[in-house]
């Protein structure tokens, strides 16, 4: 049988719209699934957007802490510098027990001090208060809140700060990222069996917490969503103090070349760890008829002179002119440059005037400097206006650098190190000139007058904690941990 023409026609079209129909339904599947696609990838990237910004805030609160841990003015509770008698950044959070009373071995409650730590310049960090920022593209809104009133003082089993109640940063309203800092303290590397929980005198464990915008704090255990941030992220990295004064003196007086007090000069040091040495010399030691030397009992003053010391010898031998900065690399561990050029040193010129170099110097310490760099030399004298007479306290030493000479006369005292890179003699004039510390010549030096210079090894140790720089140790940044709300927050890491 012979299939009619027009019937075979409408069987191809039939056909022709099956194929036309599944093509569309195949190409409509395509389009859902890319469409599904470029859906889940929008997300994706939104969410990627969210957790970096986050991860980048928190990134600029740990560079925020350690640039405030290295500047040595006060600060007020916005974070803005004071020319007034406040804390600095680092002792208000971490060096808690600076300004405070020395604790007293007689009392009970405070006689386990220096069980843990040696020095109030220790690093004996706050746990339940909470500095941060607010970011509005280039500016900070900050603040740096006090402890809380009642924060009772340190627990002598555990080493750590008993704050009574968190506080956490002021920083408005406004919806901008934020972050805040957390601090903990470091486990000593090899704690004494007597006090398994001692804790590393000289760092910190810095944890920040950024928030994408926000209306409140961005604090330790903020969540996301339900009228908060849509990312928060952590950030940790450990701190640690590195001192400009690397490895201190030994000696009361040490010169590259010869050492000539005169006058009427006490000169002593009575410290068992440096071995009670009064002068170090690389060349020879003259005693003018006053001079008296003190060493540990015991010891003949005779006994702890040194003289012709071949490394001090050999450092002035083979930088002559103390340019290459040969005994100054022996002490500082840098070349005097670099020195000059840290962010915790303040450079004063012209400073051989000893009036106008003296209200230089007391204007910068006043506003919390320690690290003084004197580029022309340095003459401080009764006209120079040192408060009560003195450059420093034992609990808050300085650091005198010059590459030129220094001269120091009249009724002042200096707690701290002074160090001079000249080639030339260093005097010690009229008056009464005392450091308690010590004194380093790249090569000669001598005094007339009368006063005292004393080795004194808690000068040395708050050298090397208040005027130390602040680094990340290298290894030690993660970002696998998180805090908990608790107070203290609790860290766990994956």
């Amino acid at each position: 049988m012979v299939t009619p023409p027009h019937a075979a026609h409408s069987q191809r079209g039939a056909a022709a719209m099956v194929t036309s129909v599944l093509l569309m339904l195949i190409a409509s599947l395509v389009l859902f699934y890319l469409n599904r696609s470029l859906i889940f990838e929008q997300k994706t990237s939104a969410n990627q957007v969210r957790s970096t910004v986050a991860h980048e805030i928190a990134e600029a609160g740990l560079e925020w802490v350690t640039g405030m841990m290295n500047a040595p003015f006060d600060i007020n509770t916005n974070c803005n510098p004071l020319s007034t008698t406040n804390l600095s950044f680092r002792k208000k959070y971490l060096q808690t027990y600076w300004n405070r009373a020395r604790p007293d071995p007689a009392n009970a409650s405070e006689s386990g001090f220096y069980d843990f730590y040696d020095s109030t310049t220790a690093i004996v960090p706050v746990r339940k208060t909470y500095p941060g920022c607010k970011i509005n593209g280039t500016a900070l809104t900050c603040s740096c809140p006090d402890l809380n009133a009642s924060t009772t003082p340190l627990n002598y089993t555990t080493g750590e700060t008993q704050e009574s109640a968190a506080v956490y940063p002021a920083v408005g309203t406004v919806a901008l990222p934020a972050f805040s800092v957390a601090f903990a303290p470091v486990r000593a590397a090899f704690p004494p069996a007597d006090h398994p929980n001692q804790h590393d005198p000289e760092a910190v464990l810095v944890t920040v917490t950024g928030c994408t915008a926000t209306t409140g704090d961005c604090r330790p255990g903020t969540a996301t969503g339900a009228g908060g941030p849509d990312g928060v992220a952590t950030v940790s990295a450990i701190i640690k103090l590195r001192p400009l004064l690397r490895a201190g003196p030994a000696a009361a007086l040490t010169c590259g070349g010869s050492c000539a007090p005169g006058g009427s000069y006490n000169i002593y040091n009575t410290d068992l760890s440096t071995n009670g040495v009064t002068i170090n010399a690389g060349g020879t030691v003259t005693l003018g008829s006053g001079v008296t030397t003190a060493s540990i009992p015991g010891l003949p003053p005779a006994n702890a002179l040194v003289t012709g010391d071949s490394s001090l010898a050999s450092l002035a031998s083979s930088d002559p002119t103390c340019g290459n900065s040969a005994m100054f690399k022996a002490y500082f561990g840098s070349t005097i440059e670099e020195y000059s050029e840290s962010t915790n040193v303040k450079s004063i010129p012209n400073c051989t005037n000893a009036s106008s170099c003296g209200a230089s110097v007391v204007a910068a310490y006043n506003d919390g400097w320690r690290n003084f760099y004197f580029p022309d030399g340095v003459s401080l004298n009764n006209s120079s206006g040192l408060p009560g007479g003195a450059l420093g306290e034992a609990d808050r030493p300085v650091t005198l650098v010059t590459p030129a000479a220094f001269n120091i006369n009249g009724n002042i005292s200096v707690y701290g190190v002074v160090f001079s890179n000249d080639a030339n003699v260093n005097d010690l004039g009229t008056g009464t000139a005392n450091i308690y510390g010590g004194i380093v010549a790249c090569r000669n030096q001598q005094s007339n007058g009368n006063g005292t210079i004393a080795y004194d090894a808690k000068v040395m140790r708050g050298i090397r904690r208040d005027s130390a720089g602040a680094v990340r140790v290298p290894g030690s940044w993660t970002d696998s941990c998180k805090l908990n709300g608790a107070h203290p927050p609790a860290r766990t890491c994956s």
